[in-house]
């Protein structure tokens, strides 16, 4: 199921209420799984997954706190048992309710998952966060995969080398070296896991900001009522832009970086902003989640 090549960008939907279950996943010390990543039209990352009998690519959103989410066409060919309904909002503070359905099994290449609750895909969600260019039409549809999130790759350490489109997924750091590279001598940063997310600490011309590490997000967007009076920079779907001259993680510079405003949920108090895909498709990350430490490639190699 491919999305239509339109001008979109997609945000993904932050997750920050809702009633989840727990899935039974057995890990291995020696996991190693390396899966081949291609791109949307809105540079979302898709994988690969086996869902039952079914092969579905799905979009990776490492900003949604759902372990699964699923067309109703495609759940209605599935193997299920129905599950307690699921509330979440999004990124404006939007609340919604969808079915959940509890699924026996799904792969995502070598990596075996059991009971995994996967939540029905609300429309009015999707309309909500895919922002559109000012000459498309509003009243086309929206056509979505599958959507994995970050609860099905937790406790892992994830190599997201988007610029060679592939990701690792696997146990321990030192399983990396079959990928040749050493993160240990790339720039070390701190991350938090909270509810909102992967959060990582990044300078900008504002001060020091949390951002939250978003693949389902296309651009990379910050707190708008932080600017008195914003640049007049580039307008580009119905934001305004800011270009910080700072975009610092761990003593190394990566900017300028261009920003965008966006109008986040005051519940959403400790988040600044979201890292998204124009900046993580440009740099291979490692994030070890077990040790709350991530690792980012210098701009130099």
């Amino acid at each position: 199921m491919n999305r239509r090549d339109f001008a979109s960008m997609t945000i993904g939907a932050l997750l920050v209420s809702g009633i989840f279950f727990c899935f039974i996943y057995f890990s291995p010390e020696d996991e190693y799984t390396r899966l081949p990543v291609s791109f949307s039209s809105s540079n979302v990352p898709i994988i690969e997954a086996k869902i039952g009998d079914i092969e579905s690519p799905l979009e990776l959103d490492l900003g949604s706190k759902l372990e699964l989410k699923l067309d109703a066409n495609v759940l209605s060919k599935l193997e299920k048992r129905a599950g307690n309904p699921i509330h979440w909002r999004d990124l404006k503070g939007n609340c919604y309710e969808s079915p959940s359905h509890i699924l026996p099994h799904i792969e995502i290449g070598g990596l075996q998952h059991y009971r995994v609750v996967a939540t029905e895909d609300s429309q009015e969600c999707n309309r909500n966060t895919l922002l559109r260019s000012a000459n498309q039409e509003q009243e086309e549809p929206i056509i979505h995969r599958g959507v994995l999130g970050r609860p099905l790759l937790k406790n892992r350490v994830l190599l997201l080398d988007f610029p060679g489109q592939a990701m690792v997924v696997c146990s321990k750091l030192d399983q990396l070296d079959r990928e040749e590279i050493s993160p240990r001598k790339w720039h070390k940063i701190p991350l938090k896991l909270s509810r909102f997310g992967i959060i990582l600490s990044i300078e900008t011309d504002l001060g020091p900001q949390q951002f939250i590490l978003d693949t389902g997000c296309t651009v990379t967007l910050i707190r708008a009522f932080q600017m008195k009076e914003p640049p007049p920079e580039e307008e580009i779907y119905g934001m305004k832009t800011f270009t910080s001259s700072k975009f610092t993680l761990a003593g190394e510079e990566f900017g300028p970086k261009r920003l965008y405003l966006f109008d986040i949920a005051p519940e959403l108090s400790e988040v600044g902003g979201l890292l998204g895909m124009d900046f993580l498709s440009r740099h291979r990350i490692v994030l070890d989640l077990p040790h709350q430490t991530a690792y980012i490639e210098p701009v130099s190699q």
